[in-house]
């Protein structure tokens, strides 16, 4: 027994319980003051993380919290994480002051590796999931890709078709370019009214033009009306002229 520890015996007794659980998994690393390293590991296959805790019983132990540090040493765990854990241990020491609490704590990550590790797993199980839904998502649109093709009818191109589809173009060119000249000789709105207005125009200088020419022709039988007979104008005496013989003559 130490001489300068009063809970000695108390605590190696609970260190060789705690021992004989855990076997190699613990060692003891100090008798004076009692200190004692484990490696926690998920009871799983292929686990990703690994805790080393450390707990070192001061004299007034189990009177009084233990020291202990903990660390995850593959680093898959979040610092967060971590510190939440370490925090729930600590609230674990102060629940269980005045009784042996080292086997508590040791449960205690177990158990917080254990889920941690699942969730990885779930994790890791949701990505292949996915990625093979997208494999098949993709050999889906391939087959329906590849159905579609070959519920297609396709006609070889020969030279004789391609003759016959070239008359046919060519022909319905010409027709377009036909009907765009057709249309193009048809008069707009605007050239329409233009027109009509010069048809009224040349109208009114033809009606303009007869009229003249009416008018000219009646001041000329007005003139002729006028027109007095003067026998001094002329050398024959005109009762003296014998048409007849005149007419026999032409």
């Amino acid at each position: 027994m130490s001489s300068d520890n009063p809970n000695y015996e108390q605590q190696k007794d609970e260190i060789d319980l705690l021992q004989n659980i855990l076997f190699d998994k613990m060692n003891i690393e100090s008798e004076s003051p009692f200190q004692i390293s484990a490696n926690i590991i998920a009871n799983i296959d292929d686990p990703k993380m690994e805790f080393h805790l450390i707990i070192t019983l001061n004299n007034e132990y189990p009177d009084k919290s233990p020291d202990f540090q903990l660390t995850e040493e593959n680093n898959f765990l979040s610092s967060a994480k971590l510190n939440e854990l370490i925090e729930k241990l600590k609230q674990i020491c102060i629940e269980y002051i005045g009784m042996p609490v080292m086997y508590q704590l040791y449960e205690t990550i177990l158990s917080f590796a254990e889920d941690e590790e699942q969730l990885l797993i779930n994790e890791k199980l949701s990505e292949i999931k996915l990625e093979e839904e997208k494999k098949l998502l993709e050999l889906k649109k391939k087959e329906e890709e590849e159905k579609l093709l070959e519920d297609r009818t396709y006609t070889p191109v020969t030279k004789e078709l391609f003759e016959e589809w070239e008359k046919k173009f060519l022909e319905k060119k010409r027709k377009e370019n036909k009907d765009k000249n057709q249309n193009s000789d048809k008069l707009t709105g605007r050239q329409f009214f233009m027109n009509k207005n010069i048809k009224i125009e040349e109208n009114e200088d033809e009606i303009e033009s007869e009229d003249n020419i009416i008018s000219t022709t009646k001041e000329k039988n007005e003139d002729e009306e006028n027109l007095e007979y003067n026998p001094d104008l002329y050398d024959e005496d005109i009762g003296n002229i014998d048409f007849d013989k005149e007419d026999e003559d032409l």
